[in-house]
């Protein structure tokens, strides 16, 4: 990807310039290695990525990791984040709906374009909440602005 390494670089700072400007706490190191390290987040990009996908990738790397408890086949309310809290890193992070439309349903991205028209505060408040909920088996996400579940 060399030949990409340029424009990868530029296109992530602005989607890391934005997703701050919201308050997501972005690790300041981008890495493409499987298991970044401390400060370090993982950019889900491979070869042949344009720059509208870079958002994208930059906001996939932000999801967290389901929990052990999920990856054992345990109940884990919070699946059902992933698609919508997904498209709202990507829309914050620059990326276009259309670029989005063959990665979430059209209800998880409707919600996740819904959310991006609150205050700023309200977002950030919705992202904190379900990206917590995300990290355990325990807690149902609350995906409604809000902060009911559905």
């Amino acid at each position: 990807m060399d030949d990409q390494a340029g424009t990868v670089r530029t296109e992530s700072r602005k989607a890391v310039a934005r997703l701050r400007r919201v308050g997501v706490a972005v690790p300041a190191t981008p890495t493409m290695a499987d298991r970044p390290g401390p400060d370090q987040t993982k950019l889900a990009i491979g070869p042949g990525i344009s720059a509208a996908g870079v958002p994208t990738g930059v906001a996939a790397g932000l999801l967290p990791q389901s929990p052990a408890c999920a990856d054992n086949g345990e109940r884990y309310p919070a699946a059902d984040a992933y698609g919508p809290v997904g498209a709202w890193l990507s829309l914050t992070a620059g990326a276009s709906p259309r670029t989005l439309t063959n990665r979430v349903a059209p209800p998880e991205l409707a919600l996740a374009q819904h959310v991006l028209k609150q205050s700023r505060q309200a977002q950030l408040a919705w992202y904190e909440r379900n990206t917590r909920a995300m990290r355990s088996c325990d807690v149902r996400p609350q995906l409604g602005i809000d902060g009911r579940h559905g």
